[in-house]
């Protein structure tokens, strides 16, 4: 490493290294190369005698301060940034790397201040470290379920990162679009409102300030400098709304939901203010969550633990987790824990599902090399002092506390808690426990009844905060609360749609007396990428141009709402040219799976026929072709007792397995896995009489290596 004289000086001064700190380059350059080899703690003894002469040396200190901070010393770092930053505050590099110190050290509320003062400072000399700033801070929020914030933050930093990084980052803006985890309105873009009809000149360059410092991600000053506007425009419901957004986008998600709802009341559209109020309760939401806590124990013989935990009809334990599978070395033997003893016989009809068993905590025991004989009980906090005194009444002398500290005498397994799961929703959160021999039913039965249970009882009559501790029943007919109650229903559907279930929205609207939706009209084609969820959902997908269709598709399938995905689509698929061949056997394959997951098995196998036919148009080779029948029999396996069962193993038998010996093990070992007794060893195949090998459907040894292309899916596989 060498630096030419005349080169602008690595202290940020502007000026040449030869007229700066040519006086320090020798020694500088030396640690830095000692840094860049990997020996970054002989170069940090060289900065620091360094830093102990010269404390406000920007080149010395940053250098110092970044080596501090690859050797995970974020507390050192920012003392050796202090002097500098005394007496030059504004030093653009010392800023971002203070900045990163302190979220490290701090967490990013406490950090706020340190890392926007970076993201201003810093963009104009270092955009890339800005991009990874926000990058880093978007990591974290999206871990502590602050989902708007981590996005937007992730946007920020797509802007600034170095271009062979880019992509990367929109790759993690793509799956976060994608993730079903996160409920949908929290995903995709949400717009700003244009402000120009309401200011005169000066205060619109008061607006067009907080857009300034919302485009350098600066957003709580944002919406201080917006809030000034509220003084004279108290009753703008799009000055109230752009408040909330820069609030969330910042991480304050409490401020943001009470902006969200004051733009809804003020709102004159019926669904600007739906919207609003949905956001400003989905917020609420997700700050009001069900409490859960942690408890460590100790055990000497898993065996003798186990062996006893097995006989307790409230512990359920789960497949084991064996050692690398999660991931390290350790392994998990894991029971869930019910709130009461499992059905002994079938519960009436319709099931009353206050008496069906709920799953409330779990039991972990962990063998690892570090935690060996280790157990972890995990429940919500309601049920934790009765569970706790069941666990150890039922484990004895076998567990104990778990006592386990580090050198320095400190509690390396503590208890613990965290939250997790709406605190309102958490009648309709919990799983319960099900047993297909016990209550006669399978399991999409049991989804199906859940869920009507959930839409037109338990819901309907569970009092929410947002329209005044009432229920939704009790609020019929309430004009005031007619906005809170069409967002509740919002709700309701994204609460559904995090479990794939297609909810009835306009059927409990109507129930409820509700208006209708209104559509959502078109006239733009950017207005399909660049609308907000709860207006994409409002589009007449039916009155779209084959090419807009093209667009909504690509945009319904990344945020994956489920009843708005199918509706799009079935669409799609009925139309010529919709989407490419190509790009079909995976459409189908996402149709079919749009119906498993709502547990509607009838309409799946409808759609597997669907896929079959469309194979069979477009003469798609017979490896890929086989693939329909795998998935028919995934749905097949599901009921043993299906009478349509037998029939269609005897056609795979004949048109494929006969001649795929292998194949057809793995499916003889699926079948005995659902206790199901193939009819190729119970000799009730049905032999095509009459017919030669000159008329089977496929013989895998005149296959050619051309149409081996792909893997078999295979039921079980993802």
């Amino acid at each position: 490493m060498s630096l030419d004289p005349y080169s602008l000086c690595p202290c940020e001064s502007g000026n040449k290294l030869k007229f700066c700190c040519a006086d320090i380059a020798t020694e500088m350059i030396k640690a830095l190369q000692l840094h860049e080899g990997g020996q970054s703690r002989v170069a940090r003894k060289i900065l620091e005698k360094l830093h102990q002469q010269q404390p406000a040396r920007a080149w010395i200190s940053t250098s110092f301060a970044g080596v501090l901070l690859s050797l995970n010393e974020p507390a050192a770092a920012r003392d050796a940034l202090k002097e500098l930053l005394k007496e030059t505050p504004g030093h653009p590099l010392g800023r971002i790397l203070d900045a990163t110190a302190a979220l490290d050290i701090e967490g990013y509320d406490s950090a706020r201040a340190a890392i926007h003062r970076a993201f201003t400072k810093g963009v104009k000399h270092h955009p890339e470290m800005v991009g990874s700033l926000a990058a880093g801070v978007s990591s974290i929020l999206l871990d502590e379920g602050r989902y708007m914030a981590s996005r937007q933050h992730m946007a920020l930093a797509m802007r600034f990162v170095r271009p062979e990084d880019r992509e990367q980052v929109i790759m993690q803006l793509l799956k976060s679009d994608s993730d079903k985890s996160i409920p949908y309105l929290l995903r995709g873009v949400h717009n700003l409102k244009p402000l120009d009809h309401l200011l005169n000149e000066e205060e619109q360059l008061t607006f067009k300030k907080s857009l300034g410092l919302s485009s350098l991600g600066c957003w709580s000053e944002a919406a201080a400098i917006l809030t000034l506007l509220t003084k004279e425009y108290p009753e703008s419901a799009d000055l109230w709304s752009n408040i909330a957004l820069f609030h969330v986008w910042d991480g304050d998600e409490e401020a943001a939901a009470k902006a969200f709802h004051k733009a809804g009341r003020l709102a004159e559209g019926r669904q600007q203010a739906i919207a609003c109020e949905t956001l400003g309760q989905l917020l609420d939401h997700e700050v009001n969550l069900v409490s859960h806590q942690v408890l460590y124990y100790k055990y000497e013989s898993a065996s003798r633990l186990l062996s006893l935990l097995d006989d307790v009809p409230r512990l359920v334990r789960q497949q084991n987790v064996p050692p690398g599978q999660s991931g390290d070395d350790e392994e998990f033997i894991q029971y869930q824990i019910l709130n009461r003893e499992p059905l002994q016989e079938k519960p009436s009809s319709p099931i009353d599902f206050s008496d069906i068993p709920k799953f409330i905590g779990s039991f972990v025991c962990i063998e690892s090399p570090e935690y060996k004989g280790i157990s972890r009980l995990s429940v919500e906090q309601e049920f934790y002092e009765e569970t706790k005194e069941f666990l150890e009444e039922v484990a004895g002398d076998l567990i104990g506390p778990a006592n386990v500290k580090n050198e320095q005498g400190e509690d390396l397994l503590p208890g613990e808690s965290y939250e997790s799961g709406w605190l309102e929703y958490h009648q309709l959160d919990e799983i319960f426990h099900f047993d297909e021999k016990v209550y006669g039913l399978t399991l999409s039965d049991m989804e199906h009844e859940k869920w009507d249970y959930f839409s037109k009882q338990l819901w309907q009559n569970t009092p929410f905060s947002a329209l005044n501790d009432k229920t939704p029943l009790e609020v019929v007919g309430d004009t005031e609360l007619a906005i809170p109650l069409a967002a509740a229903v919002n709700i309701f559907d994204i609460f559904a749609d995090q479990f794939s279930h297609q909810l009835d929205t306009d059927g409990i609207r109507e129930q409820l007396g509700l208006e209708k939706n209104e559509p959502y009209e078109i006239k733009d084609d950017a207005q399909l990428d660049s609308c907000e969820v709860l207006e994409m959902l409002r589009i007449p997908v039916e009155s779209l141009s084959n090419e807009q269709l093209k667009q909504l598709l690509n945009r319904s399938q990344l945020i994956q709402h489920s009843r708005f995905s199918e509706l799009v689509l079935g669409i799609a698929l009925q139309k010529e040219g919709i989407i490419e061949e190509e790009r079909m056997p995976q459409a189908l394959h996402n149709f079919i799976d749009l119906a498993k997951l709502d547990f509607k098995i009838d309409v799946a196998l409808q759609r597997v026929q669907l896929a079959r036919e469309w194979s069979k148009r477009v003469g798609q080779e017979p490896t890929k072709a086989l693939e329909w029948e795998m998935r028919e029999l995934q749905f097949r396996m599901e009921d043993p007792e299906d009478p349509g069962l037998m029939d269609f193993l005897n056609k795979l038998y004949q048109q494929y397995l006969r001649k795929m010996p292998e194949l057809e093990a793995i499916i003889t070992n699926l079948l005995a896995m659902n206790n199901v007794l193939p009819p190729w060893y119970s000799g009730n195949i049905a032999t095509p009489g009459g017919e030669s090998d000159s008329n089977e459907l496929w013989n895998p040894e005149k296959e050619t290596e051309a149409s081996s292309g792909g893997k078999l899916w295979l039921p079980g596989q993802d």
